[in-house]
């Protein structure tokens, strides 16, 4: 990778990068050093740490698809390899690979077509925009499904200006594979081949041949996922967690992009006007005014098709679109303004208090995901020293449900024996009067009971246990846990 330095814009781009690096770097210093997670994390944790054909059989059951949870179990068993087998720490390692990826994309790809100004604006941007920090750590798909994305475009570009079979490999590929990582980011693929087919039929009708190849290549890929995305329809069909969305949850998405991230926005809550954030839209909407072209304006269409697709499908079926689902597309979104604003050099009145702008969004942004970041560290901490001190290992555990509670156990307390009540042990009984079971009480194991319903409480009293419950003394337990006195009765 040879990087020249031939004036002072070539500067500015170096340092920008380097600013983003520093970024990165402390982004990965809070996420590897600094640990804490929440639900949806655990559960992608645990599901990593379960045989491969329990956690597949879970997964087909899940809303998203398996490409990231595959990934994540390949490295955890590379690191196994090693000896090391902290789940949570090459959780967090396997998410900030993506943006590390793109730091390379960046200094080779983005600097060969838009020079070195663009690069680092854009990488710096990557790196310490709104929520992308965030991001960057959670153990989950969306810095995977960033980095697909984003390369897939940065790919289309390469195609128009050098079309050759392995330009359109590369790009056929990376749209599988985000098909494979995230439905958001299938419908960022759709919206990135869509405009690209806009552009063939406007200024190069010889790559529709190649386009279309490529798109039946897509297609017929993702036939085998079809039934499971149908079926998996099906069950969350009546029970969705997404609100629905009114004037004011749009009006949300925007300060969700551009606002420093003051707050965590996990489920339905709405992210509130600020200046920084409305200065940062203005901003925007100059540099698209004022310096667009041709392909910052595809890929802006891009990025804005993507909620409009998500805000159509929960008005017109149900609640289907989250805030979280913009993340796959955000690198669009940035390169555009990355470019834009490289275009504003020659002009100091615009550069310099737009980029003066981005880093105090980014500095304010690095303190605010500090903060909230100790929310999920403090909240794994008590989460993990109260189950440890209440039940502690070498226990038996039972839960009212099949699915409540399990994941969160399994994590921080994984020595015990779970189960849940279902349609094969449908009473506190029927789970007990087992050999294995009846010989672990024998040895000295002790029973618990979770219950998050309260559905199942007198039953059990009715079949003759007694139970003591367990005060809990934090609010993140959405659950009550019960010591069963008297298990053999």
């Amino acid at each position: 990778m040879n990087i020249k330095i031939q004036n002072t814009e070539d500067k500015v781009g170096l340092a920008l990068f380097t600013l983003g690096i520093i970024f990165l770097l402390y982004t990965s210093y809070i996420g590897l050093f600094k640990l804490g997670v929440w639900i949806d994390e655990i559960y992608t944790l645990v599901l990593t740490t379960l045989p491969f054909d329990e956690s597949f059989f879970i997964i087909l059951n899940d809303v998203h698809p398996f490409l990231y949870y595959l990934i994540l179990r390949i490295f955890y068993n590379i690191f196994l390899l090693f000896g090391f087998d902290n789940i949570t720490v090459i959780g967090k390692f396997v998410s900030l690979i993506p943006f590390y990826l793109l730091g390379i994309l960046c200094i080779t790809k983005i600097k060969n077509n838009f020079g070195l100004l663009t690069a680092g604006l854009f990488f710096l941007c990557l790196c310490s925009m709104p929520r992308l920090m965030i991001y960057a750590i959670e153990v989950r798909m969306y810095s995977w499904a960033l980095f697909f994305v984003t390369a897939s475009l940065i790919y289309a570009y390469e195609i128009v200006k050098n079309p050759s079979s392995k330009n359109w490999l590369i790009f056929t590929v990376l749209t599988i594979l985000s098909c494979y990582t995230h439905y958001f980011a299938s419908i960022s693929s759709f919206a990135i081949y869509i405009v690209f087919l806009a552009y063939i039929l406007r200024k190069n009708k010889s790559l529709l041949k190649n386009w279309i190849i490529s798109s039946c290549i897509v297609i017929l890929s993702y036939i085998p996922w079809i039934f499971t995305v149908i079926f998996q329809i099906s069950i969350y069909e009546k029970d969705f967690w997404i609100a629905p969305i009114t004037k004011r949850t749009v009006f949300s998405y925007i300060y969700f992009v551009l606002s420093p991230a003051n707050d965590l926005v996990r489920g339905n809550e709405l992210v509130t006007p600020t200046i920084i954030g409305t200065l940062c839209l203005f901003a925007f909407i100059f540099l698209i005014y004022k310096y667009h072209d041709e392909f910052t304006l595809d890929t802006l269409f891009v990025f804005v098709i993507v909620p409009i697709i998500g805000i159509i499908i929960s008005l017109t079926l149900r609640p289907f679109f989250h805030p979280r689902y913009f993340i796959p597309v955000l690198g669009c979104l940035w390169m555009a303004f990355s470019i834009l604003l490289s275009k504003s050099f020659s002009d100091k009145r615009i550069f310099i208090p737009i980029l003066c702008m981005i880093l105090f969004i980014g500095v304010v942004g690095a303190v605010d995901f500090n903060n909230l970041h100790e929310i999920d560290v403090e909240s794994t901490e008590v989460e993990s020293n109260y189950l440890i001190n209440n039940i502690g290992s070498g226990n038996i555990v039972i839960s009212n449900d099949e699915n409540v509670n399990i994941f969160p156990l399994r994590y921080y307390i994984p020595n015990n024996q779970f189960i849940a009540l279902n349609s094969n042990n449908t009473s506190i009984e029927s789970s007990i009067n087992q050999s294995h079971i009846i010989d672990r009480i024998n040895k000295g194991s002790s029973v618990y009971y979770l219950d998050s319903s309260q559905d199942k409480i007198q039953s059990i009293s009715n079949e003759g246990y007694q139970l003591e419950e367990i005060p809990i003394n934090t609010n993140t337990f959405e659950y009550r846990i019960y010591k069963i006195i008297n298990p053999m009765k």
